[in-house]
């Protein structure tokens, strides 16, 4: 594939049931192929077309499919202290900093490889940012693997080393619609997660946990995501909201994994659970995606709500608030995240 400024390189990989498709422009998951319980194939996640040019990759503003780092979500002020310097980033979104500002690593060409292994088949994207890229400290070495194994698990893994201390909460920005297309409404959700984070008017944390019994935000069963939605008021205008991970206060970052929550189409019968090692998710119910200026796939335009979000991390606006779980990386540590997508038919 060709684009107006680079040579892009589109990985396919299969474990003979579920396929998916990422390019080394942004580790961009663009395609990610399941079968619906008829058997028929349909793809479950949002994308720009792949044919000839990465038009809409490269000038769309959703980080649709692609990384996010070094670190996800907000920043209130866009700026931070750590060990006594403060550090100025981007205000890309008013006064504070969302993704790290105008220079995203989505925009970025990274150096992929892929293998196979052990029952598993994936892409390795690997780069380097140097220390003061996106206003950041730390020569940064970063590997994300996206690989799928024989039981219909996509894994999403981000490791990094640094030579300075430096935040640190990656993430993949992909859009899931189980359906194939239309909005994701009707699509059930259920969450392990009870308590989410309250948010100010300008969608940063205000350090208070809330419960969420009996709210909007209670998917303790079962229900539609566009169920109580419309209850949510501006500026978040739906789901767009970190929810705590059973591991919280454990063992973040290590080996050990909760299951977080699953999401289920009675029209194509697939269900996908959601599995991490992280502190928090933030779930974003795509309700800006009709502003996309760039059309997706097959040129049709995104629809308000077409997707949904589950982005793994550190909590938003985590290195301005000393409660929330560290984000920081140090030179004598690795940094460890690992997400994983079961699929299946119900």
């Amino acid at each position: 594939m060709d684009s107006s400024a680079r040579d892009v390189t589109l990985f396919t990989l299969s474990n003979g049931r579920i396929s998916f498709s990422a390019m080394d422009f942004g580790c961009t998951i663009t395609e990610l192929i399941v079968p619906k319980a008829d058997g028929e194939k349909v793809n479950v996640v949002l994308g720009y077309d792949t044919g000839d040019s990465i038009d809409g990759y490269e000038k769309g503003t959703a980080s649709i499919g692609a990384i996010v780092g070094r670190v996800a979500n907000r920043i209130s002020g866009a700026e931070f202290t750590l060990d006594g310097k403060k550090y100025s980033l981007d205000k890309n979104e008013g006064k504070n900093c969302l993704h790290s500002g105008f220079s995203r690593w989505e925009k970025s060409l990274w150096q992929g490889k892929t293998f196979v292994r052990d029952g598993e088949a994936g892409v390795t994207f690997t780069r380097f940012f140097p220390d003061g890229d996106q206003g950041f400290p730390g020569n940064l070495s970063v590997s994300v693997t996206y690989s799928l194994n024989l039981q219909n698990e996509l894994t999403f893994l981000y490791e990094a080393e640094t030579d300075k201390a430096t935040p640190l909460s990656m993430t993949n920005h992909s859009y899931f619609n189980l359906d194939g297309g239309g909005n994701v409404l009707s699509q059930l959700m259920k969450l392990n997660s009870r308590r989410y984070l309250e948010i100010d008017s300008h969608q940063i944390p205000t350090g208070r946990i809330i419960d969420a019994a009996d709210s909007p935000f209670d998917f303790s069963e079962a229900k539609k995501i566009g169920e109580r939605i419309d209850e949510i008021p501006a500026p978040a205008s739906g789901y767009d909201h970190c929810f705590l991970t059973d591991l919280y206060k454990s063992d973040v970052g290590g080996e050990k994994s909760c299951k977080f929550g699953e999401i289920f189409s009675e029209k194509t019968g697939i269900k996908m659970e959601v599995f991490t090692n992280q502190a928090g998710v933030q779930i974003y119910s795509g309700n800006y995606l009709d502003n996309e200026k760039e059309a997706g796939r097959g040129g049709l335009p995104f629809e308000k709500r077409g997707g949904i979000c589950f982005e793994t991390g550190g909590f938003p606006n985590a290195v301005n608030t000393p409660d929330f779980p560290n984000v920081i990386l140090r030179p004598d540590e690795k940094y460890f995240s690992k997400t994983v997508f079961r699929f299946s038919n119900c």
